[in-house]
């Protein structure tokens, strides 16, 4: 952006450390080029990160994203059950399958003095992403679906199944 401004006005450019001078066709064609490598360079390593996430991914592992309240990273990016929290998760899915509506499961959570996973407050909007995370059953999402994940499941498939359709009610 810097040198596409001095470009629209008129300032040639030297790149002391390459030795080009963009006041000559010669130097303009070199920023190009170099130009070029660099987004190039740029793609490939994000070309790469991708894929390494997908092999992760497609293995059931961690690949990134927020970590879900109840689980830290591990050892080699896996995801571990923090107990305290995960008790948490499963009053949680309890409170809503029995009716339990979601201002009324943050209040609750904050009248106890339960931390959220950052020191924040509990909002309805953070109770509903646990609700609504696959995750807890030990799963990861793949390619649309879900797949086994590498990690301990918090909350059986019955109880998530159970609360999405409580939920949706």
């Amino acid at each position: 952006e810097i040198d596409q401004t001095l470009r629209t006005a008129g300032v040639a450019t030297v790149y002391l450390r390459e030795g080009v001078d963009t006041s000559t066709a010669t130097g303009q064609l070199f920023r190009n080029i170099m130009a070029s490598m660099a987004e190039f360079e740029g793609r490939v390593i994000h070309e790469r990160l991708e894929k390494g996430r997908s092999r992760k991914a497609a293995g059931g592992g961690f690949a990134g994203g927020g970590i879900p309240y109840g689980y830290r990273k591990g050892e080699r990016g896996s995801l571990e059950v923090v107990p305290e929290q995960a008790r948490v998760v499963c009053r949680v899915f309890r409170w809503s399958v029995e009716g339990k509506s979601l201002p009324w499961i943050a209040r609750h959570l904050r009248e106890e003095g339960v931390p959220t996973q950052k020191g924040g407050t509990w909002r309805v909007s953070t109770v509903q992403g646990i609700l609504g995370h696959r995750a807890y059953t030990g799963r990861m999402p793949f390619e649309g679906g879900f797949i086994p994940g590498l990690h301990q499941a918090i909350v059986p498939d019955a109880l998530f199944e159970s609360c999405q359709a409580t939920q949706t009610r």
